[in-house]
């Protein structure tokens, strides 16, 4: 389920708490859903520079499917909000950090509409 950029950060957390609890399964689903829009963004805005070197990436191959970029983003800062909260309720995260997550994830909501016609 997981993919290679949570293991570390999991890892970390058995470590330190001798277990994979509830916690890390918070940690894990939060790294992995945001890592791929993250990587999306990435590909679309260094995209002629991956045409050029030759990769196939969505971006280079499927332009099109920029919108595909923009729901990607979208439920990744959805399923964020929603897990920053349930953090919090948990008490896995502090308040504080579960209000700049919500925020930042809100912000990155709203701003993704405001791309879609540029």
């Amino acid at each position: 389920m997981f993919t290679v950029g949570a293991i570390p950060p999991l890892m970390g957390w058995a470590g330190c708490t001798g277990s994979l609890d509830a916690g890390a399964l918070v940690l894990g689903v939060v790294l992995y859903s945001w890592q791929f829009p993250h990587f999306n963004a990435l590909s679309w805005n260094l995209r002629p520079d991956y045409s050029r070197a030759g990769y196939r990436m969505m971006a280079v191959t499927d332009p099109g499917k920029q919108l595909y970029f923009y729901f990607s983003r979208n439920v990744s800062s959805l399923l964020n909000i929603g897990l920053s909260i349930i953090g919090r309720i948990w008490r896995n995260t502090g308040g504080f950090s579960s209000a700049i997550l919500v925020i930042s994830h809100f912000e990155c909501f709203f701003l993704s509409f405001m791309c879609i016609g540029s």
